[in-house]
């Protein structure tokens, strides 16, 4: 996460020192609609690397090599598919980001209706090609070695990276992002495959194993029920910019990108608690350890939630005046639009947390509509409130769709499934979260207008010094349960004790 956050610090200002708002917008387009293609997956990414916790207690069963056929054959087909259809697709971009409204120039308009073509078309061909590699990925996280996966991002970041910055210094414009995408896939399609060989996830031969059909319908089935909710996924969460692009233009399109960046990295940063459980959650379900589940299962939420109150909180506060130093004042927007980004932030952690909790029992049951209900939902209510209410309407529309949808039914089925109440679900693991936000929320207010008057950077250093210090402290003490706080110090002395004894002991 550190990596990923220096690298979206230093790309963004990378890109717009070589490309105008425009030609960032129409980036963002393209890297959203190709995004859009992922959903061919049909869910068989996640349902493939479930169903290999299931087996993968013997690797060297004809079920756990059965699985890895099956997922190689099946992403192949998937990815030739992206490839193809966004090819296709790639030819109707002009008109979804209304080029020809936004560059009058007949000239103009062509060669920025040619950029969004070449831009959909190409990074399509690269997904579709390296679509593959999603095998070497589901064999890490089924054995639990997310610090393997993590490496091997954190290597990629850094050669896209380097890439990037050649590209864009070599004059290739607005396709520099196809030329770091590319050397950036085919380097982590053989560093991922060599891992997986070299940590001994491969059985011998798995080429050989025996395409199960049960299995395939295992995978397919649960893979179809993970799609639906997918598909509302990335309606809710990804449409953003495609539908500010057609509705409010390429400029404000390439401002949400860039303001919204720190609210992203903090849902991937709130969200790895989670992913980085699911493993070990999954584990627990195939082994029965209901108990144990329950635990685990209600602190990772409440630790999420109290998480993104701290961090949430705090980019409200700081955004603005980060944006004006980080951009140099290239990107601005209504300070409103933090706040509310914040709040949505927080409403959509914990039922987000109960919705995925209940994929990894596999009976996803009328939950598969949920999501995809959500989605069209808001789709709709932001294409009505974008041109009236422009950015600030959309927010509201993924809060109120996020509500209604996933939060009623995501804690409905944590209810059932582990026989609770609404009331100890929704009060009592959600008490010490909302205590600290009924606190830190004075101090951030209190923050804003007593800097409201001083120059950018001295205003952000001073409100993120504060927030981050009042922050952690009420993350500590009163957003993490007290039975939580002794166990962690446990965990930390046990670590600090290893640490002593490596330093007496070189």
């Amino acid at each position: 996460m550190g990596v990923n956050i220096v690298y979206t610090l230093a790309s963004i200002p990378l890109a717009l020192h070589y490309l105008s708002n425009q030609q960032f917008g129409l980036w963002q387009v393209a890297i959203t609609v190709a995004g859009y293609l992922l959903l061919i997956d049909m869910g068989m990414t996640g349902a493939s690397a479930r169903i290999l916790i299931d087996h993968k207690d013997d690797p060297t069963g004809d079920a756990y090599r059965s699985v890895i056929k099956i997922s190689w054959i099946v992403f192949s087909i998937q990815g030739l598919a992206i490839a193809v259809i966004g090819g296709a697709l790639s030819f109707w971009m002009p008109q979804l980001a209304n080029v020809a409204s936004q560059f009058p120039d007949p000239a103009t308009g062509a060669g920025a209706a040619r950029a969004v073509v070449i831009l959909t078309a190409g990074q399509c061909l690269i997904l579709g090609l390296f679509f593959p590699t999603r095998v070497f990925w589901n064999l890490a996280i089924a054995h639990q070695r997310y610090d393997i996966y993590n490496y091997v991002q954190v290597t990629v970041l850094i050669v896209q990276f380097g890439a990037l910055w050649i590209a864009f210094h070599e004059g290739l414009g607005i396709y520099s992002v196809l030329v770091a995408s590319a050397i950036s896939s085919v380097f982590g399609f053989f560093i991922a495959g060599f891992v997986a060989w070299r940590a001994h996830f491969l059985p011998p031969a798995p080429w050989k194993g025996r395409f199960d059909r049960s299995l395939f319908k295992e995978i397919f089935f649960y893979g179809t029920d993970q799609f639906l909710m997918a598909l509302g996924s990335q309606l809710n969460n990804a449409s953003q910019v495609v539908i500010i692009s057609h509705t409010l233009g390429l400029t404000a399109a390439a401002i949400w990108s860039v303001a919204t960046k720190p609210f992203l990295l903090a849902q991937q940063l709130v969200g790895r608690i989670f992913a980085f459980s699911t493993p070990a959650l999954a584990e627990m379900i195939v082994r029965n350890e209901r108990d144990r589940l329950l635990q685990r299962f209600r602190d990772i939420v409440a630790i999420s939630v109290a998480l993104a109150v701290l961090i949430g909180g705090s980019i409200a506060l700081c955004n603005e005046s980060f944006l004006q130093v980080w951009t140099k004042g290239r990107i601005a927007w209504d300070q409103r639009n933090d706040l509310l980004l914040a709040l949505w932030f927080i409403i959509v952690v914990a039922p987000g947390l109960h919705v995925f909790g209940t994929t990894l029992t596999k009976q996803i049951g009328r939950m598969r509509y949920v999501y995809f209900v959500e989605g069209i939902l808001f789709v709709t209510l932001a294409v009505l409130s974008a041109r009236h209410f422009g950015i600030g309407g959309i927010i509201v529309s993924a809060i109120v769709a996020d509500i209604l949808c996933s939060g009623v039914f995501g804690v409905r089925r944590t209810v059932v499934y582990f026989g609770l109440s609404s009331r100890e679900v929704i009060i009592g693991w959600m008490a010490a979260p909302l205590k600290q936000l009924l606190l830190f929320a004075p101090v951030l207010v209190g923050c804003k207008f007593m800097t409201q008057a001083l120059p950018s950077l001295d205003r952000f250093v001073i409100n993120a010094s504060v927030a981050g210090t009042v922050g952690l402290w009420l993350f500590w003490r009163v957003g993490l349960t007290t039975e939580f706080r002794r166990e962690a110090r446990g965990m930390l002395g046990k670590v600090r004790s290893r640490l002593v004894k490596g330093a007496a002991n070189p």
